[in-house]
């Protein structure tokens, strides 16, 4: 084991209680897991490993459901993403880990406030905002590991169809963690230990993304957004707290 068995346990449920929420939605495991794995583990350690387990759960939804994402909406805004993940990795290498810590706490609490004040019907979001939502997408994804939370309120302000903008955000997460994991794997930050974590975490993740999957269908997309929303502040606020204290 890579890691201490008591560390593992938490861990285990925290990626079962992810992934739960990444097959209601097509996104959203970071957001939750993220910031409660680095209170038993480094960052530099968290991102990799849910690199690995984001890219078997958006490939097994993403590929599955790709014929029903809206590629053109996808297609302009990979680019800029790529550009700011390249950004947000060299960030990840450089930056303390306080400040990485207290950064993450911010952003994830920002994207919570956000998805709470997100009531009623809301007009299209201009086309023109792809190139600010792909490069702070890309920088959020690279350096905390929660890049998801910028394109959701975008893609959410451009496809109303609840089926097709799970499709399209996990295809576009899938697309993100492969370059991702490249990118990792070229700042060394992804070897043995890191994928001996996921791979254990793993039939965890995938118990959650069936549960998760079964009653997508059930739960209204409002009620979901208030619960993840809550869930995130909660977990944001964790993480401001523990870069004060550490």
């Amino acid at each position: 084991m890579p890691v201490e068995p008591s560390e593992f346990l938490v861990a285990a449920a925290m990626i079962a209680a992810a992934y739960f929420v990444f097959g209601l939605s097509g996104f959203g495991s970071g957001l939750v897991a993220i910031p409660v794995l680095t209170h038993l583990w480094p960052v530099q350690f968290v991102l990799p490993v849910m690199v690995v387990l984001d890219l078997a759960a958006s490939s097994s939804v993403g590929v599955r459901e790709r014929r029903h994402a809206k590629w053109r909406e996808l297609l302009y805004l990979t680019p800029f993403t790529f550009v700011g993940l390249i950004m947000g990795v060299t960030l990840l290498v450089t930056l303390p880990q306080n400040i990485t810590l207290a950064s993450l706490g911010a952003a994830v609490m920002l994207f919570g406030f956000l998805s709470l004040r997100s009531r009623g019907p809301r007009r299209p979001v201009s086309a023109g905002w792809v190139v600010p939502t792909g490069l702070v997408s890309g920088v959020a994804s690279g350096l905390f590991g929660v890049g998801g939370a910028p394109a959701v309120i975008y893609l959410s302000g451009r496809i109303s169809d609840k089926s097709v903008l799970r499709a399209t955000l996990a295809t576009m997460l899938f697309i993100s963690v492969v370059i991702r994991a490249v990118l990792l794997v070229a700042a060394g930050l992804l070897a043995g230990r890191e994928l001996l974590t996921a791979a254990a975490l793993a039939p965890f993740g995938l118990i959650g993304l069936l549960a998760g999957s079964r009653i997508h269908l059930k739960l209204s997309r409002e009620q979901f957004a208030r619960f993840v929303a809550g869930l995130v502040i909660m977990a944001g606020l964790s993480l401001i707290a523990r870069s004060l204290l550490g």
